[in-house]
C-alpha cells in the first residue's frame, strides 16, 4: 500500500496575509521591465478554458535576471509557502483593464503536478 502525505494550507476564511512592502518601487520596475517586451508578443484572449480568466495574456518564465531572481526567492521563502513545493516556474498573467481573474482552482493538466489556488486580490 502507498501512503500519501499531503500539507494543507489551512486558513480560516476570514483571514489572509497581506504585505504593502513585499516589492518596492524599484523591483516592481524591474520585473515590468523583464516582462513588457515578451508579453508585448503576445494578444489579449478573450476565452479562458474554464472561463475563470478574461481579457489576459500570459506566459510562463524560468529564468530571471539577478535582481529579479532574489525579489521572487523572497516570495518563496515566506513562512506561509515554507511548507510547499513551487514550481521553479513562474505563470505570468497579464489582465486587460478590462478583464478579470476570478477566484478559481488551477487544474494540474494547464499549471503542474500541483494544483494552483487563485485568490485575486
Amino acid at each position: 500500500t502507498h501512503t500519501h502525505h499531503t500539507k494543507r494550507l489551512s486558513l480560516p476564511p476570514t483571514q489572509h496575509v497581506s504585505s504593502s512592502d513585499f516589492i518596492t518601487p524599484d523591483e516592481e520596475a524591474g520585473l515590468l521591465r523583464e516582462l513588457d517586451r515578451p508579453l508585448q508578443r503576445s494578444r489579449y484572449d478573450s476565452y479562458h478554458w474554464d472561463n475563470a480568466i478574461t481579457n489576459y495574456r500570459e506566459m510562463h518564465r524560468t529564468r530571471w535576471s539577478p535582481s529579479n531572481t532574489v525579489t521572487l526567492q523572497r516570495l518563496r521563502d515566506l513562512p506561509l509557502l515554507k511548507p510547499f513545493q513551487l514550481s521553479p516556474t513562474a505563470h505570468v498573467l497579464d489582465v486587460d483593464a478590462e478583464g478579470e481573474i476570478l477566484p478559481h482552482v488551477d487544474s494540474t493538466q494547464y499549471v503542474s503536478r500541483r494544483p494552483g489556488l487563485v485568490l485575486p486580490y
